[in-house]
């Protein structure tokens, strides 16, 4: 059933062939702002992330899923605002090409106004690390990252209130790993999601074999 309270995990799969959920999800025809990703998968069990302005798009898929592959899925529904659609729609059409060893996690999930989040990112080898804090009101600020020389891990920190039009603020994290730092980034401070993603998407469309797109979700509350 569709939820918002558990946290969001980050797709750990193989670049193998698809079949089961894998393959229904990847296949799934979502629309515009809408985006399904596969978390984990098992014996007659799914976790899937649904991203989204409205419930009933969650639920169509939800219904489909159960059809098609016989069970129902555990849906965490992250619901975002409208003027956070450019990012959603380029989830579902730049999905990279994601390895084992690429990881993002945050520290928490659900932040208080002025609260901090704090990062860490693996895999990203010797690629270009983006990191791009979307909030609620369309604007997307790049996020400074360093590198961990003992672990090699990429770290970082997010301000939770960096913009945001209501009491209870979304904000989506998307992570891409390049061999280059994108040539769409090369403007300086916050740029609307509107006009940043389409670009960032045509750009990353020339070699998405070596991109890897990760995301997380969490909201400020208060």
């Amino acid at each position: 059933d569709p939820s918002r309270t558990e946290p969001a995990s980050r797709p750990a799969l193989q670049p193998v062939p698809l079949s089961g959920p894998a393959a229904f999800v990847a296949g799934y025809p979502a629309q515009a702002c809408q985006f399904f990703g596969l978390r984990s998968t098992g014996s007659a069990k799914a976790d899937v992330e649904a991203f989204g302005t409205g419930v009933r798009p969650v639920e169509a898929f939800d219904a489909a899923f159960k059809q098609a592959i016989g069970f129902e899925a555990q849906i965490q529904f992250r619901q975002v605002s409208a003027a956070q659609c450019p990012a959603v729609d380029f989830l579902r059409d730049v999905p990279g090409n994601r390895t084992a060893s690429a990881r993002f996690d945050l520290s928490a999930y659900s932040l208080k106004p002025g609260q901090a989040v704090d990062g860490t990112i693996q895999g990203a080898g010797l690629r270009a690390v983006t990191v791009l804090l979307v909030t609620d009101d369309g604007m997307v600020q790049p996020v400074p990252v360093r590198t961990q020389p003992d672990s090699g891990q990429t770290i970082l920190t997010i301000p939770a209130d960096g913009g945001g039009t209501t009491n209870r603020r979304p904000k989506l994290v998307v992570v891409i790993l390049s061999p280059e730092r994108p040539r769409a980034l090369a403007q300086r401070g916050r740029m609307a999601a509107a006009d940043l993603f389409p670009a960032l998407a045509r750009e990353l469309a020339e070699d998405r074999e070596g991109v890897t797109v990760l995301r997380q979700f969490f909201r400020v509350d208060g």
